[in-house]
């Protein structure tokens, strides 16, 4: 079990009763998607500006409505496949809009260190999503890693709220890459496996 799947067993009935009252709001799952996504937009702005926490705070808001999306689609007309689609789309583009407003934050401060530290952890942010896809569409499942998604928002979230961003954007360029890494041994253990029965 991940730490995404303890966080939403724990909190499994919590998030179904917030989705009833989403639903009752006239919410669709999609909405809450989308509005999760405007506002980590706007906490990548504020973040830019060098608002740090208030940038810190949205964006621990816009998570927590995240975790919603699926649970409001399975409440009312079930979950389809363009929501998933939706949804792990904008959950890149969230990861990319946050750390953008960082890179932009350390421009100002003519850091450059911290600005290639934040480059790498949005590459290995992105390659471990990529290998988890690419794992999807070749027929394995690949949860596996020290620093998932939900890892990754948690620590940059934290590194904002405290002030100091650098931390938490090289927690993140280690790590995640670290992540992709065990992704890809994984991912080729299982493909060699089958490749083998194949043969």
């Amino acid at each position: 079990m991940t730490f995404t799947d303890f966080l939403r067993d724990f909190f499994r009935t919590f998030i179904k009763n917030t989705a009833r009252f989403l639903i009752k709001l006239g919410l669709t799952a999609n909405d809450v998607t989308v509005i999760g996504f405007a506002g980590n937009v706007i906490a990548a702005i504020f973040i830019s500006l060098g608002w740090l926490v208030s940038g810190g705070i949205v964006a621990g808001l816009s998570c927590v409505l995240d975790a919603f999306d699926g649970a409001v689609a399975n409440e009312s007309t079930g979950a389809s496949e363009y929501g998933s689609f939706l949804d792990s789309t904008l959950d890149r583009y969230s990861e990319y809009v946050l750390l953008l407003g960082l890179i932009l934050h350390f421009l100002k401060k003519n850091d450059n260190f911290s600005v290639i530290a934040t480059f790498i952890a949005f590459g290995g942010s992105i390659l471990v999503s990529y290998i988890r896809a690419k794992g999807d569409s070749l027929g394995i499942i690949i949860k596996s890693g020290i620093f998932t998604r939900v890892e990754r928002l948690l620590v940059l979230i934290s590194s904002l709220l405290i002030k100091q961003p650098f931390y938490g954007v090289l927690a993140i360029a280690i790590f995640a890459n670290i992540t992709a890494i065990q992704r890809f041994l994984f991912a080729r253990k299982l493909l060699n496996g089958k490749d083998n029965k194949n043969t």
